[in-house]
């Protein structure tokens, strides 16, 4: 019994909040890497919410279609569609990357902003954000960056067949709150 004194040791509170998987309301900041002027998004969503529901409302508030494979990592982790988030997460802090479309390539990184005690409405919202999402299939990172010079610019030897191609009515400054907490309220009706 070499230097055990039979006293047990009070537990040390940590400083950092834990999420439970069950309970627990998660604020998380959502940014699109590469891209300046930053994109992102503040969401809230319940601890419970599996990694598959948190790809949905990702897809929802960045205005993507789910035509593409998907991936949430930690570090040089996978993690599993099924795994709840508050458990992706763990304490507040934390990064889980998400990728999208593995042909263009975009990259999210969620950051566990606040592990609130009370939730803004039902279910997932979003709290924040700016700009719109980059659209499905524009290239990644540099079609991107073309897409926004080609539409800013009528002279641009692309500009007609781009602005055909977006709709006609992309704005890449335009953030709507409401309408990304309508489209969530719609998805969680049909879940």
């Amino acid at each position: 019994m070499s230097g055990h004194t039979g006293r047990v040791r009070p537990r040390v509170k940590r400083e950092t909040a834990r999420a439970s998987a069950s309970t627990d309301w998660l604020q998380l900041r959502a940014s699109v890497n590469y891209i300046e002027p930053p994109i992102w998004r503040q969401l809230q969503i319940p601890g419970s919410l599996t990694m598959d529901g948190l790809h949905h409302v990702l897809q929802t508030a960045f205005g993507w279609t789910d035509s593409h494979l998907h991936r949430f990592s930690r570090g040089r982790t996978e993690l599993r569609d099924g795994l709840a988030a508050g458990q992706a997460f763990g304490r507040k802090g934390a990064e889980v990357l998400y990728e999208y479309d593995f042909g263009d390539s975009w990259e999210v990184q969620l950051v566990l902003e606040e592990i609130p005690g009370s939730a803004e409405g039902a279910g997932p919202a979003c709290l924040g954000g700016a700009r719109a999402g980059p659209l499905d299939d524009c290239g990644g990172v540099p079609g991107y960056e073309n897409l926004l010079e080609a539409l800013a610019d009528p002279q641009h030897p692309d500009h007609d067949d781009l602005v055909e191609w977006s709709g006609g009515n992309y704005d890449p400054e335009r953030f709507d709150r409401e309408a990304i907490n309508r489209a969530l309220a719609v998805l969680r009706r049909l879940r």
